[in-house]
């Protein structure tokens, strides 16, 4: 049954956005199909999104003070925020200064992503399983920590990096190197004053997320993220090149274990600590063969994982993100997953050196791509041309992504990919392994 039958409030919601990527289309389309949406506005918002929802695009979203006067000007029965920076940077916290309801945790207990460390003190805290770390503030902490873990270490950024501050070494050497990129070229400024060596663990990953009401957690089916560039988990990490949902991994009760395992022990924490978490948090877990490892939380739907997941939830995505937003969530409930869905990513030529292209590129095929069966495309920061709906000027990064629904996972990774080979961007990066983790466990 779905959980929004036992809502003991059903109105109609005016809804206010907070973003303008690809992860923000993608909640925005799970938002226009629900019932309970009566007007669904997105600040910035994108091409894409201006498709079925009011955009507001004359406000940056490095303009807290203005994203506040936008939502005050509207009067939104919810607001939802979508980038972790901005939770970091307190704006939830703004917004229900400003007597609004928001979904997204406070300044404070954003610091869940915005500070590794933060992280795992709370989970020794918490009892969370987690691999060995060590927190360095200078390089020579750092080298001592790599050798007393054994050489083969993460070399994490403290702080927000873009998804990109995390350094996979297998040697002593790359580990190195990971600390010099960080801590003296300083890549991502002050996020890299502090670093997070934590010691390797190896096994199949999984993202676990859940919905969070301040004590009570949703769990959301599982999904399964492929950060690296390449094939075969070849080149640096970036923020996600693709993802598909329901993870073969873990079936769905063990996700549902798994999500209130390593997430109900956080949100118990931050209550505690007069910091009650309303929002969405993720888990990036490694199934190890000594039992899950959680490897770091995000305080917001993962980007790309979030670009499948709407696509196969079985549920009313806002109403379920309104119960959480008021601390109403049902209790014991988890959200099933309807088919497959894979999600491709599709990114501009220098992605992940640049987030952005020094000049908008431009993107076409657009229209075919949306011909597949099954195929939605939700768009990157990016603006149309000429009202045409096969073309757009993109800021680069990833510029498009590519999410298929089928009843099985073969056909949608099939989908995917037929409609992938249509987009063409200057310089295009794409894996085309995404999706097939998951035959492969399916078949074992």
């Amino acid at each position: 049954m779905p959980a929004s039958n036992s809502h003991p409030e059903m109105s109609r919601l005016r809804v206010l956005v907070i973003g303008g990527g690809g992860r923000d289309h993608a909640l925005c389309h799970a938002f226009a199909v629900s019932p309970r949406l009566a007007e669904l506005h997105v600040a910035p918002g994108n091409a894409g999104i201006a498709q079925f929802a009011t955009c507001h695009p004359d406000v940056d979203l490095g303009d807290l003070d203005g994203l506040v006067a936008v939502a005050i000007q509207l009067a939104p029965d919810l607001v939802i925020i979508g980038a972790e920076d901005l939770l970091v940077a307190g704006l939830a916290s703004r917004m229900a200064a400003a007597g609004l309801t928001c979904l997204g945790p406070s300044g404070a207990a954003a610091q869940l992503e915005g500070s590794k460390r933060f992280a795992k003190q709370l989970m020794e805290r918490a009892h969370v399983p987690t691999p060995a770390w060590r927190s360095c503030d200078s390089v020579e902490a750092a080298h001592a920590a790599i050798e007393e873990l054994g050489g083969a270490v993460a070399v994490k950024a403290d702080g927000l990096a873009a998804g990109l501050g995390a350094f996979v070494c297998p040697t002593p050497a790359l580990a190195r190197e990971a600390v010099e990129v960080l801590m003296v070229e300083r890549r991502f400024g002050v996020s890299g004053d502090r670093v997070l060596v934590e010691q390797l663990v190896t096994g199949e990953e999984a993202s676990v997320m859940a919905i969070v009401d301040g004590s009570s957690v949703v769990p959301l089916p599982a999904a399964r993220d492929y950060k690296r560039l390449g094939d075969d988990d070849a080149g640096p990490n970036t923020g996600g090149m693709g993802a598909y949902a329901p993870s073969a991994e873990l079936d769905p009760a063990e996700a549902a274990r798994l999500a209130r395992a390593v997430i109900q022990p956080i949100v118990d924490q931050l209550r505690e600590a007069g910091t009650p978490f309303h929002g969405v948090i993720y888990a990036g877990v490694m199934l190890t063969s000594d039992g899950p490892q959680v490897l770091e939380y995000n305080s917001r739907f993962g980007n790309p994982e979030t670009q499948a997941l709407v696509r196969v939830l079985d549920a009313d995505l806002l109403d379920l993100l309104d119960r959480a937003a008021h601390g109403t969530l049902p209790t014991d409930v988890d959200v099933a997953a309807t088919g497959h869905a894979v999600a491709v990513c599709v990114a501009a030529e220098h992605y992940p050196t640049l987030q952005l292209e020094p000049q908008p590129v431009r993107v076409t095929g657009l229209d075919a791509a949306r011909a597949i069966d099954g195929v939605e495309l939700f768009l990157g920061l990016a603006t149309r041309v000429d009202g045409s709906t096969d073309e757009i000027d993109a800021l680069g990064g990833r510029v498009v992504t590519v999410s298929a629904w089928a009843p099985q996972l073969e056909l949608a990774i099939e989908r995917a990919y037929a409609a992938a080979t249509h987009i063409r961007v200057p310089g295009r990066q794409m894996r085309t392994d995404i999706g097939q983790a998951g035959l492969a466990s399916a078949a074992r």
